[in-house]
């Protein structure tokens, strides 16, 4: 990772509850790259969160491409998140990267896990 991108934060959630999330693919102009998470309860649909997202990243100059989205259940109180589901505007963003991203934030939670449904 460059520089550059290290100004963009991997992750910016909500501490808890449920939520929709996009898993967005973040360039520089040197063509390094990163995945992002971005997601919060005030956004009832997944293009609320595109909409608050995507015009800071690329004001800040970089290129960024919606990879995907879902629901986020983050208890943070409990240091579990589990993520799932789809976005009916950009597909089902894949988890196993969102969980990856999310993982290097999170280092002391316990559970950071994906699945098809919303169960523990």
């Amino acid at each position: 990772m460059t520089k550059e991108l290290s100004k963009v934060p991997d992750v910016e959630i909500d501490p808890e509850g449920i939520f929709p999330y996009i898993l967005v693919d973040v360039t520089a102009k040197s063509g390094h790259s990163k995945c992002i998470v971005r997601g919060d309860c005030f956004s009832e649909y997944h293009s609320d969160v595109y909409d608050k997202t995507i015009p800071k990243i690329k004001a800040q100059g970089f290129d960024c491409r919606v990879m995907g989205g879902g629901k986020i259940d983050h208890r943070g109180s409990k240091k579990e998140i589990l993520v799932y589901g789809y976005s009916g505007n950009y597909g089902e963003a894949e988890h196993t990267i969102t969980c990856a991203v999310l993982r290097k934030k999170y280092k002391d939670y316990d559970k950071i896990t994906h699945r098809k449904q919303n169960f523990y």
